[in-house]
């Protein structure tokens, strides 16, 4: 309770509180995406008591968060990574039926009115974080939305490049010199342009992906494209051309980029008979989610040589030690870094106390998670 006490002891944001906004923020956390923030400055947010606790509770201390929230009863919540998950007994307050109905969420524990209405979450998804019932109850969330897709995209473009150029086999490499150029072309670097190509995915991330490819593929009969329930119109309005099934998508395709959201549905789509439909020596770039892919069966096509892949997200994260993705030949992985870069987090940051400063003014927010958005996160 001492983090709980200095916290409420903390001067408020100078005008009278209308709403308690509680930073549950790690310094650096805070430092990367709200370097500028100054909550000493009165016109900061006005009407809010702005609070940020001396010391974070962990995950591994639940006891110490539930009191914090009961402490201090925020009605607004500004999120990240190092945020312990919102106990679904202090949503609800213990009751077992759902929706309270437009006014916001109801309950906080005990049967005491919970009176938290935003979780204002400066990264990606929220699902460890937010329990569904806040949002079924109206309880409104943002998060950083699509303004990651550009980033997304890029990496996966990079992924490719660096496989289709056999990056691990010269990148660092103390032979790997001017002198050394013969020993170079041994290494089978192979070029993007005027590949077969396929996106599985039409959302933000694929449609930029798009853009960033269409020099390559200009001459090549473009990209393919497959999403369940995607119109062909909207897929052609991306400037790719519908393939009609996943298995036609995969057919004949050089290179493939995962980039499809996943849905109870389509999890392990990916499996070994769709892999086979792709040709000796293409590439799988995922930079979706592991779960879409059936491991075990892209394991096998790249241990055989059949398939080359570049993932940027596994089925397990953090990835152990003992993986055979880490030093698999034929294999170019990264650490689920295909995110913002860094310095696009103060950006971030930026636009997330813009949501917050709207939800105080009662303006609409930008980047709302929906509860569509919220089930297919993982």
């Amino acid at each position: 309770m001492t983090a709980v006490l200095s916290a409420l002891a903390k001067p408020p944001c100078a005008f009278p509180a209308q709403s308690r906004v509680l930073f549950a923020l790690v310094p650096r956390e805070k430092e990367i995406f709200l370097p500028d923030l100054d909550l000493s400055n009165p016109g900061a947010f006005d009407n809010a008591d702005c609070i940020w606790p001396d010391v974070l509770p962990t995950r591994a201390e639940p006891a110490a968060w539930r009191a914090l929230l009961d402490a201090i009863r925020p009605d607004v919540i500004v999120s990240a990574w190092r945020t312990p998950p919102l106990p679904v007994d202090w949503i609800t307050g213990g009751e077992t039926n759902s929706g309270a109905g437009a006014g916001g969420p109801a309950g906080g524990g005990d049967g005491v009115p919970c009176p938290l209405r935003y979780v204002c979450h400066l990264t990606g998804t929220v699902r460890q974080k937010v329990p569904r019932v806040f949002l079924e109850r109206g309880g409104l969330v943002t998060n950083w939305g699509g303004q990651v897709a550009a980033q997304v995209a890029e990496h996966a473009l990079l992924l490719a490049l660096a496989s289709l150029r056999r990056a691990p086999a010269w990148m660092g490499s103390a032979g790997a010199s001017s002198a050394g150029k013969a020993s170079a072309l041994k290494t089978d670097t192979q070029t993007l342009f005027n590949r077969r190509v396929g996106i599985h995915g039409c959302g933000g991330v694929a449609r930029t992906l798009a853009a960033l490819l269409e020099p390559f593929t200009r001459d090549s009969g473009g990209i393919a494209c497959f999403s369940a329930g995607v119109p062909d119109e909207v897929i052609r309005a991306a400037g790719m051309r519908p393939a009609g099934s996943l298995a036609r998508l995969f057919a004949g395709k050089e290179i493939l980029f995962e980039c499809e959201a996943l849905t109870p549905v389509n999890e392990q789509s990916v499996d070994a008979a769709t892999l086979a439909q792709l040709p000796d020596g293409a590439l799988f770039v995922n930079v979706a989610r592991g779960q879409l892919v059936d491991e075990a069966a892209l394991l096998h096509e790249v241990r055989s040589g059949r398939l080359q892949a570049a993932l940027d997200v596994l089925a397990i994260e953090p990835v152990p030690a003992n993986s055979p993705w880490r030093t698999l030949p034929g294999a170019i992985w990264s650490p689920h870094i295909a995110g913002p870069t860094s310095d696009m987090m103060p950006r971030i940051g930026s636009v997330a106390m813009q949501n917050l400063a709207s939800y105080l003014a009662g303006r609409p927010l930008s980047h709302l998670v929906s509860l569509e958005a919220y089930d297919r996160a993982t």
